[in-house]
């Protein structure tokens, strides 16, 4: 990371500080009653205040895939919210904020050799796809808060190795619980159980590395965690409530889980492009594959998406229209391929670094879950891995004029997305 021009980080400052404030000065304005998905959720909070977290609530969750966080949070914060609007959507803003904050601390004290870490963090509120999950009341945000809070425990308990004490097993009973309850918010972040596996045997490092972290502490963590979501799943008799289980039924969509690592890849492009690494040879092959995928697409996948299309459809002629569903869907193939080709890249290069590959592994496997997204791909899904990319690309982000002209796009961007849904 080169030595920046000052200047650049006061506008930079400027800007992300300026579009946190105005995220949350526009949620506080948004007097609208509880509308999209938000309505699903709301409607269960009669139940919760009546049964509680039993078996009878668990079991009646009706039009809710994700546990019972939601409720549980906005119980907590009723006193104050008198869970209306838009008391309840400022209760994400906040958590937000945590967000941010915890995610810098990770990248201060968890991750080495970098700077203005405060500022990296910050690039959360220029990811477009996060401003719909801050600043309206969804199910993402408590979740995010707690998983991240438990990666930044488990970057505490790697700082201090291999000890065994009750300060360690405290600090892993801890971000255990944090975990847990990040799972009962939204169930992919069931994948940072496997993924926490790299800190007991890294077999990627240079001498595979044993106990990153104590065998007996992790289990603490493993086993907190698990203690936290499993009897819901027992009551559920499955990942999702019983009236959910139909929506959850049929065979996986490899679609989705290529929409999920494209959307990761252009957000990159957004964030951090010098994280992509590219010269004549790269560009040539990404062409060859483009063509590749092309043909595949034409003759045998005939996968089709359309994102944007009325609206392009007004700019651009006919002709063009008719095979821009093939086009965006190639497209977003290569960007997918070239994201998780730079993953497995990074990932080599920080063999030795179990942390990072913790939380390379901990993105990879939550971007995968999204094959199993029977119904609509939503962006979403992208979101709620989103602090983890941020400290994925973090090592080659740059302050330059360019990363002021992107900021504002992608904050604009997500500005739009919001108002979209926010205020249909």
């Amino acid at each position: 990371m080169s030595i920046p021009d000052q200047r650049y980080i006061k506008v930079q400052y400027a800007i992300t500080l300026g579009a946190l404030l105005f995220l949350a000065i526009i949620t506080s304005l948004n007097m609208n009653p509880p509308i999209f998905d938000e309505v699903l959720f709301y409607r269960n909070m009669p139940l919760f205040r009546e049964y509680g977290l039993s078996e009878k609530f668990l079991v009646e969750m009706y039009d809710q895939a994700p546990g019972p966080l939601y409720q549980i949070i906005h119980t907590f914060f009723a006193p104050i919210t008198g869970f209306e609007t838009p008391g309840i959507r400022l209760v994400n803003v906040f958590l937000f904020f945590l967000v941010i904050g915890l995610t810098f601390l990770i990248l201060k004290h968890a991750l080495k050799g970098l700077q203005h870490e405060l500022l990296l963090a910050l690039n959360l509120v220029a990811v477009p796809v996060v401003w719909q999950v801050a600043g309206m009341a969804l199910t993402e945000m408590p979740a995010m808060f707690f998983a991240t809070l438990s990666l930044l425990i488990l970057g505490v308990l790697v700082q201090r190795q291999r000890e065994v004490s009750m300060t360690t097993l405290g600090l892993a009973l801890a971000g255990g619980v944090c975990l847990g309850a990040a799972i009962l918010g939204r169930t992919p972040f069931l994948m940072m159980l496997p993924a926490a596996a790299v800190l007991v045997f890294n077999p990627l490092a240079e001498r595979p590395q044993w106990q990153t972290v104590s065998v007996w502490v992790m289990l603490v963590y493993v086993a907190s965690a698990v203690a936290i979501c499993a009897p819901v799943f027992y009551i559920w008799k499955g990942l999702v409530p019983p009236h959910q289980a139909v929506i959850s039924q049929g065979g996986l969509k490899l679609w989705h889980g290529v929409l999920a690592f494209a959307y990761a890849g252009i957000i990159v492009v957004l964030l951090v492009p010098q994280w992509f690494k590219m010269n004549k040879r790269i560009a040539l092959g990404l062409l060859a594959l483009t063509l590749v995928y092309i043909v595949c697409n034409l003759f045998w996948w005939r996968v089709e998406y359309m994102p944007l299309y009325y609206f392009l459809a007004g700019i651009f002629p006919a002709g063009f229209m008719k095979i821009y569903p093939y086009l965006s869907t190639v497209v977003l193939m290569v960007f997918a391929t070239y994201f998780v080709v730079h993953v497995v890249y990074y990932v080599f290069q920080h063999r030795n670094d179990s942390y990072y590959l913790m939380i390379a592994a901990t993105l990879v496997f939550t971007l995968t879950t999204c094959i199993n997204i029977k119904h609509l791909f939503s962006s979403r899904y992208v979101a709620q891995a989103s602090p983890f990319l941020i400290l994925l690309i973090a090592e080659k982000d740059g302050f330059d004029r360019f990363k002021i002209l992107r900021l504002l796009i992608g904050i604009g961007i997500g500005y739009v997305s919001l108002q979209t849904y926010a205020n249909p």
